[in-house]
């Protein structure tokens, strides 16, 4: 079974040759033709050049360089667009999603899921919500209790401030993803390419065909 990891770059020339290594060295991937998909989207050092370096060598790496930098989104995108394997899964280059996942992913596609995913985007916020909520029901809870064991009055503008933050600050997560949402729709209604790729190399090709390998617009 062939498995397709999509590695969007940027500016992280460091970060490669480590990444590399730690997918071909994976005890729990050779039972599987690993691809690895980069996507070099723009960067200003040396990312392109260490990349062709390895994909001259191994035969399961593709690098796609883009004319300049579109963001995450859109190289993800061209990863999905240009990977080959029966799985896909997408990576970030520095190993902040550890390399021992991705049999675990792999596992529960093989049990019939179709999509995998760690939904950490928008669950930070949900968890930056339920944080404030507890501090405030502990808030409450205190001066609750300090009322009834104690007979001391409920400070009134203490509580009436921690109730406006509360409030204000669970509004402002809120305006903040809502924000998030309508700057996409916005981009996407621009009706602009999603990405334009430069050049694309493939180490399966033969050596005096890389640097001729171009893609047209993507829409």
């Amino acid at each position: 079974m062939k498995v397709s990891l999509i590695v969007p770059v940027f500016n992280e020339e460091k970060a490669i040759e480590a990444f590399y290594q730690a997918v071909r060295q994976a005890p729990d991937l050779r039972e599987y033709q690993v691809e690895i998909v980069f996507i070099d989207d723009g960067s200003a050092e040396g990312t392109s050049d260490l990349i062709q370096g390895i994909a001259l060598d191994d035969s399961d790496v593709i690098l796609i360089n883009f004319s300049r930098n579109f963001g995450k989104e859109p190289a993800l995108l061209a990863g999905l667009d240009y990977a080959s394997g029966d799985v896909i899964i997408p990576m970030d280059v520095d190993l902040q999603d550890p390399i021992d996942v991705i049999p675990r992913l792999i596992a529960e596609w093989k049990n019939g899921a179709e999509v995998v995913l760690a939904k950490l985007p928008l669950r930070v916020w949900s968890y930056v919500g339920g944080a404030i909520s507890l501090v405030a029901l502990a808030c409450a809870a205190y001066m609750l209790l300090d009322k009834l064991l104690y007979g001391n009055e409920v400070p009134g503008f203490p509580s009436l401030i921690t109730a406006i933050l509360f409030l204000g600050g669970v509004q402002l997560v809120g305006i903040g993803v809502m924000g998030e949402y309508i700057g996409r729709i916005y981009m996407e209604t621009k009706h602009r390419p999603r990405y334009v790729v430069r050049s694309v190399l493939k180490g399966d090709a033969p050596r005096n065909e890389h640097t001729r390998l171009e893609r047209t617009v993507q829409t």
